[in-house]
């Protein structure tokens, strides 16, 4: 997916926290939330986007802690969709 369609999705969502299911071109789906961390303007820049995924979520709202994010580049995302 392009820049401008991640970008958009990310800012229609209705909650800030809100799961997403993350279909991609090659490999298997990933469910989780978009995290708009200190460096999310330079990430998205480069069609790069912070995901905590659904099993991390739990700790992360408890801790911030961002080693529990995994950044995708969203040129491999297919399909985004409310969970």
């Amino acid at each position: 997916m392009t820049i401008e369609k991640v970008g958009e999705f990310v800012g229609k969502k209705k909650q800030e926290n809100a799961l997403v299911k993350i279909s991609f071109k090659i490999r298997s789906s990933v469910t989780g939330t978009f995290i708009k961390a200190p460096d999310f303007e330079e990430l998205s820049k480069k069609n790069f986007w912070r995901i905590v995924i659904e099993a991390n979520a739990a700790a992360y709202s408890k801790t911030k802690d961002i080693n529990l994010c995994r950044i995708f580049s969203g040129a491999e995302f297919k399909k985004l969709e409310l969970v």
